[in-house]
């Protein structure tokens, strides 16, 4: 068998989390960023420093690889104030007399929350820099 498909073969399987490698987080590999959900005051500041709404900003595809990643790791999050477990819940905002549900994440224990990535949440986005040490870049979380 020729060298070069062998090795396509290869990363397929390791694409596929086949036996070669086994499965890796793509979170922890040295040139993926860091990635972190705006909870609401953060995208406010945001959306007021900028001057802008969230479909201004680029968008990532709630079936992106990262984000669908970070809602596994969410699932086994723990309370980074007190370790307790993190469960989902839904939390019901009335504003101008119309009801809306956003899912989170709540802790068991304390009052700490914190977002469930899903369309409509604001990812951002820290990349290393070698010019200016790191860059943050925001992205629009969309279905799809």
């Amino acid at each position: 068998m020729d060298s070069s498909i062998l090795g396509i073969l290869c990363l397929f399987k390791i694409l596929l989390g086949g036996k070669i490698l086994g499965k890796f987080d793509i979170l922890e590999h040295d040139l993926v960023p860091e990635f972190r959900i705006l909870n609401r005051e953060e995208y406010q500041q945001l959306r007021k420093s900028l001057g802008i709404r969230k479909e201004d900003l680029p968008w990532i595809r709630n079936s992106d690889p990262v984000c669908l990643r970070i809602k596994e790791a969410q699932k086994s999050a723990r309370c980074p104030k007190c370790d307790g477990k993190l469960v989902e819940s839904v939390e019901e905002r009335e504003f101008k007399g119309v009801t809306t549900q956003k899912k989170v994440m709540k802790c068991e224990k304390c009052d700490y929350y914190e977002p469930v990535l899903g369309p409509g949440q604001i990812l951002e986005i820290t990349r290393k820099s070698q010019v200016a040490g790191h860059a943050v870049a925001f992205r629009y979380v969309v279905p799809g």
